[in-house]
């Protein structure tokens, strides 16, 4: 075998050229593939779950506006009139506020607001001997309040009326009312009669008190202290109180309701077992 023979025979080595479809490595290239991985970002769909979120910040709103209602106390106030001699005549002092139902156009609304320390008094003097009236008004911007007494015969002085005057237009605490002005008073039967006292004394109760007027209109009182006549160097004279009143009250109304109801109970106890005894009675002569 010549040489030339054995090198053409090696020449099939070009064939190893097959290593040239190694090429289509680059199809296999994973690398390429792995972009698919970019469709991870679906994590980006996490982002609703923060929208989601804003809703229950939104909705707890309504929860702070509900627990608006723990408002501050009454304001205590106190209003004088002085009569011509510089001294006051009439003394009025503690805490007041209007409970008013007004309409709207589409509804009925109720509003509350306090009487404030920044209204004007004026009124009238009277002495008690003379059986006069007294009266004491406080005016606001937007509304104001009446107060009338006089002197019964029995020695002592009353409440005979009360009155409120509300101008909406000017009083923030009526939206939309179809009322511009608003006008109460307490009419035959209200029970404002009840804020009364013996002669020379005044009027003090620590509890809170309610009161009607007409147009759905209830003044409440806290603390208040009242006297229309006869105050001594301008300053209270001794109070009649109405817890005390109301506590002898309760008292001598029960008193009386328990022991009839004893009686009752042993009366009707005494009934039966009579009416028992009788029954087991053996009646006539038994034979012999």
């Amino acid at each position: 075998m010549s040489p030339d023979a054995s090198t053409s025979e090696v020449m099939p080595s070009s064939e190893v050229m097959p290593s040239s479809e190694v090429v289509p490595s680059s199809e296999v290239d994973p690398s390429s593939e792995v972009v698919p991985s970019s469709e991870v970002v679906p994590s980006s769909e996490v982002v609703p779950s923060t929208s989601d979120v804003v809703p229950t910040t939104s909705a707890y709103h309504p929860v702070t506006t509900t627990q608006k209602p723990t408002s501050a106390p009454m304001p205590k106030v106190e209003y004088k009139v002085k009569g011509d001699n510089n001294m006051v005549c009439i003394d009025m002092k503690g805490s007041i506020a209007f409970v008013v139902t007004y309409t709207t156009a589409n509804s009925t609304a109720v509003t509350k607001f306090d009487m404030q320390k920044d209204g004007k008094a004026s009124g009238a003097c009277a002495n008690a001997t003379d059986g006069g009236d007294a009266m004491i008004e406080v005016s606001f911007k937007s509304f104001n309040f009446t107060w009338r007494f006089n002197v019964d015969s029995k020695d002592a002085w009353s409440t005979t009326s009360m009155e409120l005057n509300i101008d909406t237009t000017l009083n923030k605490y009526f939206h939309n009312a179809n009322e511009t002005m608003i006008m109460a008073k307490s009419a035959k039967g209200s029970n404002v009669d009840s804020i009364k006292a013996g002669a020379g004394k005044s009027y003090s109760c620590q509890r809170d008190l309610d009161l009607k007027l007409d147009n759905d209109v209830q003044i409440k009182f806290s603390n208040i202290q009242i006297q229309p006549f006869d105050l001594k160097k301008g300053k209270f004279s001794e109070a009649d109180m109405c817890d005390a009143k109301t506590t002898s009250n309760k008292t001598n109304s029960i008193v009386p309701i328990a022991v009839g109801c004893a009686l009752a109970g042993l009366i009707i106890i005494v009934l039966i077992a009579y009416l028992i005894g009788r029954r087991r009675a053996p009646r006539g002569y038994q034979n012999v």
